[in-house]
């Protein structure tokens, strides 16, 4: 997977074989990151401004998962 900033984001990880916690990706800066997930993956963002992209093969999985509650929400729920 791979996540591109379409604006300045910080983001926290999980799941990822390189995590994103402590990074800040922009487009004038660090442009993204591939990645590899090592199993289910979360992410956070702190604000709604990154695409993340998958292999095509994934993109039903992927869209099933964020049918569920609190998949997609933002902002998102505090632990």
């Amino acid at each position: 997977m791979s996540i591109y900033p379409l604006a300045a984001v910080h983001g926290e990880s999980s799941g990822l074989e390189w995590p994103l916690d402590g990074l800040e990706l922009s487009p004038l800066g660090r442009l993204g990151t591939s990645n590899r997930a090592t199993g289910p993956a979360t992410l956070r963002v702190d604000r709604p401004a990154a695409l993340v992209m998958v292999p095509r093969v994934l993109i039903p999985q992927v869209a099933q998962s964020l049918l569920q509650p609190d998949a997609a929400v933002w902002p998102a729920p505090s632990e």
